[in-house]
């Protein structure tokens, strides 16, 4: 997928666990974009985004290819 592609895309397109959804859903993030226009150290701030969740969305980038839009 190409990275604009993947990034516009709704969250309910990638092939995440149905808890990163939910976590998602309850922090307000419905796009790809949204969740990565944060630093992963401010993400983890936010109550209801684990390490695990960051485990999740690393891992998920990273099989991707697209690990290079996290921020830190």
């Amino acid at each position: 997928m190409k990275t604009e592609l993947f990034i516009k895309s709704p969250l309910s397109n990638h092939q995440l666990t149905p808890e990163f959804q939910d976590m998602c859903d309850r922090l307000c993030f419905s796009s790809m974009e949204q969740l990565l226009n944060w630093p992963v150290s401010q993400l983890l701030k936010l109550d209801g985004f684990t390490y695990h969740h960051y485990q999740e969305l690393w891992k998920y980038l990273d099989k991707s290819i697209h690990l290079e839009l996290l921020k830190y």
